[in-house]
C-alpha cells in the first residue's frame, strides 16, 4: 500500500502481487475485491500513513478464520467458510474462546516483533464485548 511514486517504485523492487495505492482507492474495498472478499494473508505498508498501518498489521488470517482488532480494543472474528460476508462476529463467543486465543497469540507476537506500540500500552487492555460502548 503506497501513496507516493517514490515509495512505488522501491515497493516494486519486492514484485508483490498487487500494489494499492491509497490515496487513490479505498484500499480496503481493494483487498476484498483482489481476494473475493476475504483479505489479504499479508499487507506491507510502505507509507507513514498511521491509519494504513493499523489497519492492515492488526488483522490475521489462519485457515477460514479471521481475527481484526482495533486500537480502541474492539475485536472482530469472523469464520470466513460459514460467513463470506462477514456478518456475525463471534468475538467472545465461548465456543470459539480458543480459536480467538491462538489469533489473538499469534497477532500480539507479530506486533511485538515489529515493535507495534500496541502490545505496550500505559494502562492494560480494555477488552470491549460486542454491543458495549
Amino acid at each position: 500500500m503506497v501513496r507516493s511514486d517514490r515509495r512505488r517504485a522501491l515497493v516494486e523492487l519486492f514484485a508483490p502481487d498487487e500494489i494499492i495505492d491509497s490515496s487513490q482507492e479505498d484500499m480496503v474495498a481493494r483487498a476484498r475485491e483482489l481476494t473475493g472478499g476475504l483479505g489479504v494473508d499479508i499487507a506491507i505498508c510502505a507509507n507513514p500513513d498511521a491509519s494504513t498501518q493499523e489497519a492492515a498489521v492488526r488483522m490475521v488470517r489462519k485457515g477460514d478464520w479471521k481475527l481484526v482488532r482495533d486500537a480502541a480494543g474492539r475485536a472482530w472474528l469472523h469464520h470466513l467458510g460459514d460467513d463470506p460476508a462477514e456478518v456475525r462476529n463471534l468475538h467472545c463467543v465461548p465456543e470459539h474462546r480458543a480459536v480467538e486465543e491462538e489469533l489473538t497469540e499469534q497477532m500480539l507476537g507479530w506486533l511485538l516483533r515489529l515493535e507495534d506500540p500496541l502490545p505496550h500500552p500505559r494502562t492494560r487492555y480494555v477488552v470491549k464485548r460486542p454491543g458495549a460502548k
